[in-house]
Parts: C-alpha cells; sequence; structure tokens
C-alpha cells in the first residue's frame, strides 16, 4: 500500500493521515503468494510488519521498519530537492532580471 507522495504506509499508520482530498491510494493486492522451498508463504515486508510479532521474527520485523523508515525519508528527501530545483528553476529568470535592474540603480 502507497500513495504517490509515500512510497510505504506502515500497518499502523492511519491512512487519512497521509492523505489529502482528491489523494489515491494504490493497494497492491496478490491471488497467491510466493512460497518457499517448505510450501510456507513468503511474506511481503509490509505483511512480515503486520503479522509477525513473535519474539522469533522481532528482529527481522525491526530491521524491516528501519529500512522501510529510510526509503520513506529517503524517498521524501528526493522530492524535496525536486521540488527546491523546479522553484530555482522558476526564480532563476527573476533574480537575472533584478541584477540587471539593480546593477543599473547602482552609484560607481
Amino acid at each position: 500500500m502507497y500513495t504517490e507522495d509515500c512510497p510505504f504506509l506502515h500497518p499502523y499508520d492511519v491512512i487519512r493521515d497521509h492523505l489529502a482530498d482528491g489523494s489515491a491510494v494504490t493497494v497492491v493486492l496478490f491471488d497467491t503468494l510466493p512460497l518457499d522451498d517448505y510450501g510456507a508463504p513468503i511474506f511481503s515486508p509490509w505483511a512480515v510488519i503486520a503479522f509477525r510479532h513473535d519474539e522469533s521474527h522481532k528482529e527481522e520485523r525491526g530491521r524491516l521498519i528501519e529500512k522501510k523508515k529510510l526509503e520513506v525519508e529517503t524517498f521524501k528527501m528526493e522530492r524535496e530537492t525536486q521540488a527546491m530545483i523546479a522553484r530555482m528553476n522558476i526564480e532563476k529568470p527573476k533574480i537575472s532580471l533584478m541584477k540587471t535592474v539593480m546593477a543599473a540603480q547602482l552609484i560607481s
């Protein structure tokens, strides 16, 4: 489950906290689960975080939570960087024009 603004929603997250009016949520559903060599289902990271709470999976669950947090933080930082670059591209011509106007007004 993910949105345009968040590549991973923690199973305990309240979805409305990540959405604005008109936002879309993508939920990936499977009709079959992949199986390991012994026929046991192979859980996705989301499913491990959501359903594996026993002591034997505590370490794996904690590792996946940290990995997903890092992925979300990296994604958000990249989005912010892209937004800043887009704003700078809009502002550059204005800055250039302002420099030209101000240079003509400076007293040498």
